[in-house]
């Protein structure tokens, strides 16, 4: 009976009546998911800060059939993002699945960062995961049912070189995202995750010159990945009722390791950075710059 229950419930958690709103849905991970969960029927909402890549997306949806809405809104102001989705929800119905893909990065060295690299890439990632979540949820767990999945990253489950900004905003996705699902679960409210490696998209072509050397280095191993795969293991957390994901066979061998082997990962990040320096010409930063004393 168990078994038949979540089948059931996996068989309903997509379909024609289904309301999934998207944020950061303009592009990316954001538009890859929503033409999947379109695909299977759901009418879905895109939330995004830019309104003529929001209407680009709306409009490469609705030519495939979608049945789509949009909001424009800054995922880091509460007040907006409660507008929003108040908007969304009177035209298509109640939440029933939240995906907030709406995110920033900001690569480089700790030293070279500015301040407001911490706090912009907290305020996107962390709040903006946050603000569409305490949304959404009053309504799940009046009608016991919806699921929310957030986007946390590889670089959330360890704290990873060159990621100082990034690293701390995508561990807390996953601590509230985690806490949340043990909240949740008695409501039958689903609640997950997935941490994608680097992914093609335009905040990766964004921070790839200002990768640290040593930073490209550890990521050679890593295969850039498409937001349709990303995409696809966000379906399958849904589908599945699943808490977590991490797409890629090398980025769960990595996680793995860096878990249950912490000191093995750390000596292979020094090894690395020590193998790069000594063959790095001297005075040089990861673009190729010369650093002046």
């Amino acid at each position: 009976m168990k078994g038949n229950k979540a089948e059931g419930r996996s068989a309903r958690a997509i379909g024609p009546g289904t309301h999934a709103v998207v944020t950061g849905g303009s592009s990316g991970i954001g538009l890859a998911t929503a033409r999947l969960l379109a695909a299977r029927g759901a009418r879905v909402s895109l939330i995004a800060r830019t309104a003529s890549r929001l209407e680009a997306a709306a409009a490469q949806l609705a030519g495939g059939g979608a049945h789509v809405a949009t909001a424009v809104a800054d995922v880091t102001d509460r007040a907006a993002v409660e507008k929003a989705i108040a908007e969304l929800t009177a035209r298509q119905g109640p939440c029933d699945i939240l995906v907030t893909s709406a995110g920033i990065t900001e690569a480089g060295y700790f030293q070279d960062l500015h301040d407001s690299a911490f706090r912009e890439v907290m305020e996107t990632d962390y709040f903006g995961t946050l603000w569409p979540v305490r949304a959404v949820v009053p309504s799940m767990i009046e009608r016991r049912r919806g699921t929310v999945i957030g986007v946390s990253a590889v670089v959330g489950i360890a704290g990873t070189f060159g990621y100082t900004a990034v690293s701390p905003a995508k561990f807390a996705v996953r601590g509230l995202l985690e806490a949340l699902r043990a909240e949740l679960n008695p409501y039958d409210v689903h609640v997950g995750y997935i941490c994608p490696p680097d992914v093609d998209t335009p905040h990766y072509a964004y921070e790839r010159p200002r990768l640290p050397v040593e930073t490209k280095e550890f990521s050679k191993a890593m295969k850039l990945m498409p937001p349709e795969q990303v995409a696809a293991g966000i379906i399958r957390l849904i589908e599945r009722r699943r808490t977590r994901m991490v797409p890629g066979t090398v980025n769960r061998v990595g996680s793995a390791v860096s878990v249950m082997l912490p000191g093995a990962l750390e000596w292979f990040v020094d090894r690395t950075v020590r193998k790069v320096r000594r063959d790095r010409p001297a005075g040089h930063t990861a673009a190729g710059d010369v650093r002046t004393p």
